[in-house]
């Protein structure tokens, strides 16, 4: 399916790196992991992607975190779709945006997300810590990008 995105909200703005994100090289020597497969494809058993109202408001991020949700789910047996109202939920606590007058929709830094996901929760799920890769470390830490040079999850 191919998605025309001429009329879409965006809203990743400029990138932000905080002195307390974690690093991943900093907790992980390279030589220490295995390296990933060659190929793999860890969304094969996900029947489809819903758009998680990104189509109407410009939060990526968030519907990248209800995409992750999704997959993850979907890999240990119970696979969980999270409520587009849920993740506006989350868009509105950290943004203040209004879902009736579409107001304060002006997107968030990609840092935002895991900065708030272990304070609060996507549809009752949480995490408890993130590191960030560093792009031009991926080769050295063992990780691979996709075509666009956007880190993989592992």
């Amino acid at each position: 399916m191919h998605v025309n995105h001429s009329r879409m909200k965006l809203g990743k703005q400029t990138p932000r790196h905080g002195s307390r994100t974690l690093q991943f090289a900093k907790y992980f020597a390279a030589e220490a992991l295995p390296l990933p497969p060659a190929t793999d494809n860890w969304a094969a058993r996900v029947p489809a992607w819903p758009m998680m109202a990104n189509d109407k408001i410009g939060y990526c991020t968030y519907a990248a975190a209800g995409h992750m949700i999704q997959q993850w789910t979907t890999y240990v047996g119970t696979a969980m779709v999270p409520k587009d109202r849920a993740i506006i939920a989350a868009y509105s606590t950290i943004t203040g945006y209004d879902p009736k007058s579409g107001a304060n929709d002006h997107g968030v830094a990609e840092v935002d997300v895991p900065n708030y996901w272990p304070k609060g929760r996507f549809d009752r799920h949480k995490i408890t810590a993130y590191v960030a890769l560093e792009p031009s470390n991926i080769c050295k830490e063992g990780y691979r990008s996709d075509s666009s040079g956007t880190p993989v999850w592992a």
